[in-house]
């Protein structure tokens, strides 16, 4: 069977103009030294006559699609780590999966805030 990699789910925020440049601000599978998520930017090329609101929003629906795979492959991770008790994987992956639901929950609130 062949395993596709898939780049961690991003939360995009805001774009910014900086210097002619978009600039996006997300969050991701980066946390500070207290578990919270770190804010990232990354710089992303976008029309002068696209609506910055409709990018984001065309963004986070897709990410969130990526989102909810990885929830449903974390879940299958973790029952199966729990019937075979290994329990210290089965924390580890719990944890992860505690992570991506409170990132889901940021995600649900983003879309009920802008109507989507």
């Amino acid at each position: 069977m062949e395993f596709k990699t898939m780049e961690f789910p991003k939360f995009y925020i805001e774009v910014l103009e900086v210097n002619g440049e978009n600039h996006l601000k997300f969050y991701s599978n980066r946390f500070d030294g207290n578990g919270n998520l770190c804010l990232q930017d990354e710089v992303l090329p976008i029309e002068k006559s696209m609506d910055k609101a409709s990018y984001l929003t065309s963004l986070n629906k897709v990410e969130f699609q990526k989102l909810n795979i990885f929830i449903k492959r974390q879940k299958k991770v973790v029952e199966t780590y729990k019937r075979q008790q290994k329990n210290e994987q089965y924390v580890i992956v719990n944890e992860s999966l505690k992570q991506f639901y409170a990132l889901k929950a940021r995600f649900n609130l983003w879309f009920e805030g802008n109507k989507v």
